[in-house]
């Protein structure tokens, strides 16, 4: 098999891996970006067989070298370029939008309601507050970031100075 048929080998097996990763939902790796994930895989797999000696040494290295530049090259154009990002790396998407969870993200991640109240509770935010949220979305890592509305942010010292001067008996 000639290097070039190897390097073109392991980039449709980049592509499928990325592919499965991104339809598998981000919680499937909760740690490495999906890219890093595919690499991992293809790249360990490739020495384990270089290592048993299945294939010679020359086509890991031709196999991982490519499939590093591929890794790097779509990191930086995904940098530069929000669409490659989103395209490679996807939307978080928003599972609760003002306190309602939203059934057809939550189905595309396959979580149900445990699942995100569990995932609240991580972030300090108790069910009784769920009404507060003015936006939950699944982050690359697997939690929860979470936007309250305005109206429900806690309560600060300079807000009870802007009581005190409203209350205040005016001069007259």
């Amino acid at each position: 098999m000639s290097l070039i048929a190897i390097a073109l080998r392991a980039l449709v097996a980049y592509i499928v891996l990325l592919a499965l990763v991104r339809a598998s939902g981000k919680r499937l790796v909760s740690e490495a970006t999906g890219m890093q994930f595919v690499l991992a895989v293809i790249v360990g797999d490739l020495v384990d067989d270089a290592m048993l000696a299945t294939i010679p040494f020359a086509q890991l290295i031709v196999a991982a070298g490519t499939l590093t530049v591929l890794q790097l090259t779509i990191a930086v154009v995904a940098m530069l370029d929000l669409r490659v990002w989103r395209l490679v790396e996807g939307e978080p998407p928003v599972v609760l939008e003002n306190g309602i969870p939203r059934r057809r993200a939550m189905l595309r991640e396959r979580m149900n309601r445990k699942e995100i109240a569990s995932a609240l509770r991580l972030a300090g935010v108790s069910a009784a507050r769920w009404a507060e949220i003015k936006r939950a979305r699944l982050e690359q890592e697997g939690i929860l970031a979470v936007v309250f509305h305005d109206w429900a942010r806690p309560v600060q010292r300079n807000d009870a100075e802007w009581v005190k001067v409203r209350l205040r008996p005016r001069d007259r």
